[in-house]
């Protein structure tokens, strides 16, 4: 009951403060997200970008047990703990709610849509084109990007997007691009026809 009291006054709180959705049911929506994003990414590398893309996200891995998601009573109680650390200054807890799994959202998904094609130029040379999700130069696991890469003889090209809704639209649209470009040019103008066309 005594917690119960805790989360009540946390969303009566954060609806002073101006939160759009009762902050009770964001944590639950956070704590399903999370259990869910688990089951689909279970290497530990995926795990640790979780433990670094945002408070809730290192709340959750704190709680886990052998590699197995927490109970949502310690998870509440986890977040609980965490917001006696943090003043209630303006909105400052709002953003924090609506924030949410966002950036763990953005990297899940980066992760499920990757694609790749072989094709052949006119001049008989097989291209690889490849779409996927990757770590950016300093090798941060948050710090994701989606890559396009393109692969022949001795070639290797590559152009890195955000993975917010506009850069994943523009690595789509130019993973298609490039593919059609691929079987359109011979190999010999190929790198100069991409870096103008993805400029």
């Amino acid at each position: 009951m005594k917690e119960l009291k805790k989360i009540e006054m946390i969303c009566g709180r954060s609806a002073a403060l101006g939160c759009t959705e009762d902050v009770q049911i964001e944590i639950e929506r956070n704590y399903n997200f999370f259990r869910e994003y688990l089951e689909m990414f279970l290497q530990q590398s995926m795990v640790e970008a979780l433990r670094s893309a945002s408070l809730l996200g290192k709340i959750f891995v704190t709680g886990m047990e052998d590699n197995a998601a927490p109970t949502y009573q310690t998870y509440v109680l986890g977040v609980l703990k965490a917001l006696q650390k943090y003043d209630w200054d303006d909105r400052a807890q709002a953003r924090l709610w609506r924030a949410g799994a966002e950036d763990e959202w953005r990297i899940a998904k980066a992760y499920t849509m990757g694609r790749s094609a072989q094709v052949v130029s006119p001049d008989g040379k097989t291209i690889n084109v490849r779409l996927g999700a990757g770590e950016g130069y300093d090798g941060d696991p948050n710090d994701v990007w989606l890559w396009l890469t393109i692969d022949y003889d001795w070639e290797h090209l590559c152009w890195r997007f955000p993975i917010d809704r506009a850069g994943t639209e523009r690595a789509l649209a130019a993973y298609e691009a490039a593919c059609k470009k691929a079987a359109e040019c011979e190999s010999s103008a190929l790198k100069d026809e991409l870096r103008t066309l993805l400029a």
